[in-house]
């Protein structure tokens, strides 16, 4: 998965082996019949107990992320999410468990944008943008019901300066550059959701 984001010139290829790879570890589970609960005495040499799936699991926590794609087989299509698209505007709903991370991969295009703490809110269009990343809009549920600083990661923002704005109001101008561009967002603690809103200037 991580070559498919970051390296691979031709991600479709390896996005669905990631994707299958990601899953497995939610599928699988450690079992046994009531015997093989019993406790052991651990002493010297082979152990008892297998700490596989919760390897998987830890991997498949630092994976999700809900990830659109142009793939070759089936066009237009979300790993780990709901995609509606509009002549050239996307509307994503992510799904993927953990809603934090987001991926965009067209044309040489690979925009990554990872929620520190908050995540996007469960809602049809909480992922919204156009294909030239020229207008990218973000619905953010607060999950700690507090005031705090929510710091989005946006990696892959196309070379620019964006108009950023908080629920319809101008926050600050954001200059992107190569390589990951990080934006603070203040977050009221009354607030459930809150959209972040970044509008490329001419």
């Amino acid at each position: 998965m991580d070559y498919s984001l970051n390296y691979a010139e031709d991600p479709a290829e390896y996005l669905s082996l990631g994707d299958a790879a990601y899953l497995s570890s939610f599928a699988l589970m450690n079992t046994g019949d009531a015997t093989s609960w019993i406790q052991r005495e651990q002493n010297r040499g082979p152990w008892y107990y297998d700490g596989e799936i919760d390897l998987g699991y830890g991997g498949a926590l630092r994976t999700a992320a809900t990830i659109v794609v142009n793939d070759p087989d089936f066009g237009w299509y979300a790993y780990g999410g709901d995609l509606k698209r509009q002549g050239n505007r996307f509307a994503v709903q992510s799904k993927d468990g953990l809603q934090q991370r987001f991926h965009f991969l067209s044309d040489g295009i690979k925009l990554g944008i990872t929620c520190a703490q908050d995540g996007f809110a469960s809602q049809p269009d909480a992922i919204s943008f156009d294909a030239a990343l020229s207008d990218i809009t973000l619905v953010l549920e607060n999950r700690t019901g507090t005031n705090h600083e929510q710091e989005l990661t946006l990696g892959g923002l196309p070379a620019g300066i964006y108009v950023v704005e908080l629920d319809g109001q101008p926050l600050t101008d954001l200059q992107a550059t190569s390589g990951d561009t990080r934006l603070t967002v203040p977050v009221a603690g009354e607030s459930q959701t809150y959209t972040v809103r970044l509008k490329r200037k001419i």
